[in-house]
C-alpha cells in the first residue's frame, strides 16, 4: 500500500508501489535526447538511424501540427529535414493525426490547411503516400501525447519479417522540436 501525506491529511491507495531509485533507472532500450534552447535541431543526429531504406511509415501524432500557421511551417521544416535523410521514400507512407478540435470553426480550417500541406508535399514527393487522420471527439482523453512512429520492415531470405516500430515521444510536439528557441527533449524507445 502506497501512503501519500497531503496537507488535508494522509492518502492510502491500495494496490500501488512506492516506487525506489531501483526502478528508477533509465533502461537501455530508451534513448533521452535533450534540446537545449538555441541549440540547433540535427534531425539526421536524432532520427538518423530509423530513417533508412527498411523505413515503410512515419506517422506524426501532434495534437495542433496544423493549428496556426507557425504549426505548419514547423511541421514543414520537419518534413524537409526528413526528406532530405530519407534516400528513397517512394511507395512508402506518411501519416498526420491531429486534432481534435473544440470549435467548428476551427476543425474546418485544420482540415483545410492540411489538405494544403499534403497537396504540396505530393508534389515535393512524388511517390509517397500522405494520409490525414484528424481525431475527431474531445471527450476521447488520449490526444495530449505527441509522438513520431517509425515502422521499418526487413526481410531474411527472401521472407518479410514483421514490421518493427520505434516510437519518438516529444514533450513538446513538432513546433519545439523544430524550434531552437525552445527546449524541449525526445525519448525513442523500441515498441514491444
Amino acid at each position: 500500500m502506497l501512503t501519500l501525506k497531503q496537507a488535508c491529511g494522509t492518502l492510502k491507495i491500495q494496490g500501488l508501489q512506492a516506487l525506489d531509485s531501483d526502478k528508477l533507472e533509465r533502461p537501455d532500450s530508451v534513448q533521452r535526447i535533450h534540446l537545449a534552447k538555441h541549440k540547433a535541431r540535427d534531425l539526421n543526429e536524432i532520427f538518423g538511424a530509423l530513417i533508412n531504406e527498411e523505413l515503410t511509415n512515419i506517422e506524426i501524432i501532434d495534437r495542433y501540427m496544423v493549428a496556426a500557421s507557425h504549426n505548419v511551417e514547423t511541421l514543414e521544416d520537419f518534413l524537409t529535414s526528413v526528406s532530405a535523410i530519407w534516400a528513397n521514400p517512394s511507395g512508402k507512407t506518411v501519416k498526420f493525426t491531429y486534432g481534435p478540435v473544440n470549435i467548428q470553426r476551427d476543425r474546418d480550417e485544420w482540415k483545410k490547411s492540411m489538405k494544403t500541406l499534403i497537396k504540396r508535399w505530393e508534389s515535393k514527393l512524388p511517390g509517397v503516400v500522405f494520409r490525414e487522420n484528424l481525431r475527431g471527439s474531445t471527450r476521447q482523453r488520449d490526444f495530449h501525447d505527441r509522438r513520431i512512429v517509425f515502422t521499418s520492415q526487413t526481410s531474411r531470405r527472401g521472407k518479410l519479417l514483421p514490421p518493427t516500430a520505434h516510437t519518438a515521444e516529444l514533450t513538446g510536439g513538432i513546433q519545439p522540436l523544430m524550434d531552437s528557441e525552445q527546449e524541449t527533449s525526445v525519448f525513442i524507445f523500441k515498441n514491444i
